[in-house]
C-alpha cells in the first residue's frame, strides 16, 4: 500500500515540480515496530531469537529491493537498450551480495545462545568483511541517485523509470535495511 501511495504521490509531485521532483526524497509516513525485539526482563526471548527475527526481516526487505531493481533493469532494457544500466547492475550486485551475507549470518546463528563456541564462531563470521558488509542503505541510495541522473539526462522518455527509482529510494530511506 505504501509503495502504491508513493507512486501516486510521485506522479503528482512530478507534475507540480517538473524540474526538481527527482531530487525529492519523500517520507510521507513510516512504519515502526518493537514487537519481537523487546527483551526487558523476558527470559522466554533470547538475544539470538531477536537477532534471527531482525535478520529474517532484513532478508525479506533486501529481496524486495532486489526484485524492484531487477524489474527496473528489465523495463529499461526493453524500453531502450542504449540506456546505461551500469549503476542499476551495481545496485543489483550489491543487493545480491548483501542477501548472501544475511543468508550466511542466518545459517551460522547458533540455535542455543549459551553455546559459547558457536557464539564465538558467529561473532567472527559477522565481523568478517566489515569494510564491504552492507550496514546502511546510504550506499544503495547513492547508486540510485546516480541512476536517476543518467535517466534524467536521457530525457522525458525515462520519466516512468525515474519515478520507479525515486519511489525505491523513498522506500529505502523510510525502511533502511529492515521492514519497519
Amino acid at each position: 500500500a505504501i509503495t502504491r501511495f508513493l507512486s501516486v504521490l510521485l506522479r503528482v509531485v512530478a507534475r507540480l515540480y517538473p524540474d526538481d521532483w527527482t531530487a525529492l526524497q519523500p517520507r510521507p509516513l513510516t512504519l515502526a515496530s518493537w514487537v519481537g525485539y523487546d527483551l526487558d526482563g523476558r527470559s522466554d526471548i533470547r538475544w539470538s531469537d531477536t537477532l534471527r527475527a531482525r535478520l529474517i526481516l532484513q532478508q525479506h526487505q533486501l529481496r524486495r529491493y532486489a526484485e524492484q531493481v531487477s524489474e527496473i533493469i528489465t523495463a529499461t532494457t526493453a524500453q531502450d537498450d542504449s540506456l546505461s544500466v551500469t549503476q542499476l547492475k551495481l545496485l543489483a550486485s550489491r543487493l545480491d551480495y548483501a542477501l548472501r551475507v544475511v543468508a550466511d549470518d542466518l545459517s551460522s546463528l547458533p540455535e542455543k545462545s549459551d553455546d559459547t563456541a558457536a557464539v564465538e564462531a558467529f561473532g567472527q563470521l559477522v565481523n568478517r568483511d566489515q569494510d564491504i558488509r552492507l550496514t546502511s542503505h546510504d550506499e544503495l541510495i547513492d547508486l540510485i541517485n546516480q541512476a536517476v541522473e543518467v535517466f534524467r539526462e536521457a530525457g522525458d522518455k525515462t520519466v516512468d523509470l525515474q519515478r520507479q527509482l525515486v519511489g525505491l529510494r523513498a522506500e529505502m530511506s523510510m525502511y533502511g535495511l529492515g521492514m519497519a
